[in-house]
C-alpha cells in the first residue's frame, strides 16, 4: 500500500510540477551536482548560491504563470544538520497533499505556532524533521535529518 501511495505522489508531482515530501527527503541526501541535475529535469533553472556563516547551499527556480513561483534549494550546510532541503511555492493548495504523505510517512505533528507572518507546524519522525510555513499565499516545507 505504501508502494502505490509513493508512486501515486511521484505521479501527482511530475503531472503537477509539486514536490513530494519523499522527494524533499531524497534531494537533501543528493551532491551538488546530483541536486542540479535533478532539479534541471523537473523544469528549475539556477537561481542562486545561498552562502551565510551558518548555511551554504543552491536555490533553483521554476518561474510559473499566475503567482505558481517555485524554489528549490539544497544545502550543503545548514547548521548542525546533516542534510537539509526545502521547498517553496506560491501555489498553497498543495498542502492537502503533502499533509496527508506525512501521515503516510511516518511524521507526527509535534507543534503549531507562528513565526513573523507564518503559521507554522512541526513535524518529526525519529530524527528527521519537517517544518512548514505557511502564508495566504505562500508555503515553505523544510527537510532536515541529524543523521
Amino acid at each position: 500500500m505504501k508502494l502505490l501511495f509513493f508512486l501515486f505522489s511521484f505521479l501527482c508531482s511530475v503531472a503537477y510540477g509539486q514536490i513530494s515530501i519523499q522527494e524533499l527527503i531524497s534531494e537533501s541526501k543528493m551532491d551538488s551536482e546530483g541536486f542540479e541535475i535533478y532539479a534541471l529535469n523537473k523544469g528549475f533553472s539556477f537561481y542562486k548560491l545561498v552562502n551565510d556563516e551558518d548555511f551554504k547551499g543552491i536555490a533553483m527556480f521554476n518561474g510559473g504563470e499566475d503567482g505558481n513561483e517555485r524554489y528549490l534549494i539544497w544545502y550543503s550546510k545548514f547548521f548542525n544538520d546533516k542534510n537539509h532541503s526545502s521547498y517553496q511555492t506560491a501555489n498553497t493548495s498543495e498542502l492537502e497533499k503533502l499533509y496527508k504523505e506525512l501521515g503516510s510517512l511516518g511524521f507526527k505533528l509535534d507543534r503549531r505556532g507562528e513565526f513573523e507572518e507564518f503559521y507554522t507546524k512541526d513535524y518529526s519522525r525519529g530524527k528527521e524533521n519537517v517544518a512548514i510555513f505557511i502564508k495566504t499565499d505562500w508555503v515553505e516545507i523544510a527537510y532536515s535529518s541529524s543523521e
